[in-house]
C-alpha cells in the first residue's frame, strides 16, 4: 500500500533531508507536499486528506501542537520530528505513531513508517482519541492565550482575553473585542464553542457565547441577562438560566 504523506518543518534543509531519506528508504511513502509554512500545511491537509503527517514541533506562527489542535479531530497519523528532547517523548509516543529526533536515524525512520503502515492496515481507530488526549495533556496547566480563526482573508490569531463575547450571524460569528473592534469569522457559533472549550467562555444563549472575565453584572429581571464590560446586554436562554445562575453565584460569591 502507498501512504500519502505531508512533511512540515520550518527549516528547508530538514524538509529536504527527510524527503530524500523517505525516497531512499521508505518507497511506500508518497510525499504530496513538503512544506515550511504552517499556513500552507493547513491548506494542503484539507485539500489532500493525507494518511500521514511528518510534523516539526517548534515553529514560528503556529507550533505543531497548535496546528493539530486547530485541525481536531485528527483523521491521519502523525510522526513528530524535532531537535528537542524536552517534550515528554514517551507520553507523545502513546498518542502519535512515533517521535523522531533530529538528526533522524535511518532505522528509526523505517520503523516509524512500518508502525504507521500497520496502524492504517489494522484500521486503528484510537488515533483521534489518543491525539485528543495528547493535546489535552499538552495544554493542561498552561493558559492558552490565543485562538486561530478563519476569516475572509485567511486565518487570524485572536487573543482570548481580548474577546468579550461572540455573537451568531447566520453561518458566521462576530467576535466583539474589549477595544470596541469586532471580527467576523467564517465559523458557526457551535464551531467557535468547540474551539473555546475549556477556556473561560460560556454559551448562554443560542446566539451568544460570553467571556466570564468581562461580565460586570447579572440581572434577574426581564428573563435574566448579563451586562458586559461595554454595557452590552446579553440575554440568557430559558434552558440555560438555572446553570448560569449557579455559575454566577460561584463566580461572584
Amino acid at each position: 500500500m502507498m501512504i500519502k504523506a505531508i512533511i512540515l518543518d520550518d527549516e528547508q534543509h530538514c524538509v529536504d533531508s527527510l524527503f530524500l531519506d523517505l525516497e531512499r528508504y521508505c518507497p511506500e511513502v508518497h510525499i504530496v507536499h513538503a512544506l515550511t509554512s504552517s499556513k500552507d500545511c493547513l491548506t494542503a491537509i484539507r485539500k489532500e486528506s493525507p494518511d500521514l503527517l511528518f510534523l516539526d514541533i517548534e515553529m514560528p506562527w503556529m507550533n505543531g501542537f497548535e496546528l493539530l489542535d486547530f485541525l481536531h479531530p485528527i483523521d491521519f497519523e502523525v510522526i513528530f520530528v524535532t531537535a528537542y528532547d524536552s517534550y515528554a517523548v514517551q507520553a507523545f509516543r502513546a498518542s502519535a505513531a512515533d517521535y523522531l529526533m533530529k538528526p533522524i536515524d535511518r532505522s528509526d525512520l523505517i520503523d516509524a513508517v512500518k508502525k504507521v503502515k500497520s496502524r492504517i492496515e489494522q484500521g486503528n481507530s484510537s488515533t483521534q482519541i489518543d491525539m485528543k488526549t495528547m493535546l489535552d495533556n499538552y495544554f493542561m496547566g498552561q493558559k492558552v492565550q490565543k485562538i486561530m480563526l478563519p476569516d475572509k482573508d485567511g486565518q487570524k490569531f485572536v487573543e482570548l482575553d481580548s474577546i468579550m463575547y461572540v455573537e451568531a450571524m447566520s453561518n458566521y460569528a462576530k467576535l466583539h473585542l474589549i477595544n470596541g473592534d469586532s471580527i467576523l469569522v467564517t465559523l458557526t457559533l457551535k464551531n467557535i464553542e468547540q474551539r473555546l472549550e475549556g477556556a473561560r467562555f460560556i454559551r448562554v444563549h443560542h446566539s451568544f457565547i460570553i467571556n466570564m472575565d468581562h461580565v460586570s453584572q447579572y440581572v434577574r429581571t426581564d428573563g435574566g441577562y448579563l451586562v458586559m464590560a461595554n454595557q452590552a446586554k446579553i440575554p440568557i436562554s430559558r434552558s440555560r438560566r438555572s446553570d448560569i445562575k449557579e455559575i454566577i453565584k460561584a463566580e461572584f460569591k
